[in-house]
């Protein structure tokens, strides 16, 4: 019942582990926490983050590559009726099956909601990164077209003043050749 009353406040729960990575919870190795969700008694877990407690400790590289294969889904539980929003832990299980549990038969059972904060990291970082690089591409594209600009206006002020020279140069022509070609 207890991995039931988890998976059902999903929403909850994921809330609680983005909350928990982004401000460092956890000081026992599974440290339990209760509150009320929609009316429902919902239990949080924060597990240990000391790395004195880990060993084979490397990067996690999965971030929009696995967010963007996750189909949110929102459902009717068939116990209750209460609607509700998370994923399906079959569909998480073919993207990412750290993300899933099994339950005492092998049969898939959930998802580790808990875990999906390290995910969210990641695709925040790589937003991140985009969206520095697309601001220094807007830079250089805003200080190309202020050059051009410059160029533009020194362009039209060399044709401005040979356009002068040439009207000079023309009453020039014109005052002893009043019938050349340029001067009708």
């Amino acid at each position: 019942m207890r991995s039931k009353l988890l998976y059902q406040n999903s929403f909850a729960l994921l809330i609680v582990a983005v909350l928990a990575i982004l401000f460092g919870a956890s000081e026992a190795l599974a440290q339990t926490t209760s509150f009320t969700y929609q009316g429902r008694l919902t239990d949080a877990f924060c597990n240990s983050s000391s790395l004195r407690y880990k060993t084979n400790v490397t990067n996690f590289a999965g971030g929009m590559n696995i967010i963007n294969r996750l189909r949110p889904i929102s459902f009717t539980w068939k116990q209750d009726g209460v609607k509700d929003i998370g994923f399906g832990a079959e569909e998480v299980e073919r993207v990412a099956p750290l993300f899933t549990f099994r339950n005492d038969k092998g049969e898939i059972e959930g998802v580790r909601y808990d875990r999906l904060g390290v995910v969210f990291v990641n695709a925040f970082k790589e937003q991140q990164s985009q969206i520095q690089k697309q601001q220094e591409q807007l830079a250089r594209a805003q200080t190309l077209a202020t050059e051009q600009q410059e160029q533009i206006k020194r362009a039209q002020a060399i044709a401005q003043r040979q356009q002068q020279q040439l009207n000079a140069l023309q009453k020039l022509v014109c005052r002893s050749h009043r019938r050349a070609l340029v001067c009708r």
